[in-house]
């Protein structure tokens, strides 16, 4: 029988920790959360789903497009994001995105047909 203490216990379940190994170099997976761990996501009946997932939605289709060079690339969906979360909900949600830091310009979609 092995014994851990609590601390070891707590590492062992802690979300931070798997969050780091999937996004590191290695990995290479991003995450994209709709608010930070110790927020509740915000949701409206007019909008038919969360705060976050509307401002995906609007960047995917074209506004996350800052630059205007048909490409939206994941640090203009994630600054279109951020901000439009936090007019949605007078800033009580706040998304966060963690990447491995060799991610630069990562194009995620197109924003006007070629």
């Amino acid at each position: 029988l092995k014994r851990r203490s609590v601390g070891a216990l707590k590492s062992a379940f802690d979300p931070s920790e798997a969050i780091r190994e999937l996004t590191s170099e290695e990995n290479g997976v991003v995450i994209m959360a709709a608010s930070t761990g110790d927020e509740s996501s915000v949701e409206h009946a007019d909008w038919g789903h969360g705060a976050f997932t509307l401002g995906l939605l609007e960047g995917l289709r074209g506004k996350a497009d800052v630059n205007a060079d048909g490409i939206i690339h994941l640090r203009e969906l994630d600054f279109f994001i951020s901000d439009r979360v936090k007019e949605l909900t007078g800033g009580i949600q706040h998304p966060t995105t963690v990447k491995p830091s060799t991610i630069s310009r990562l194009p995620i979609a197109t924003s006007k047909d070629p």
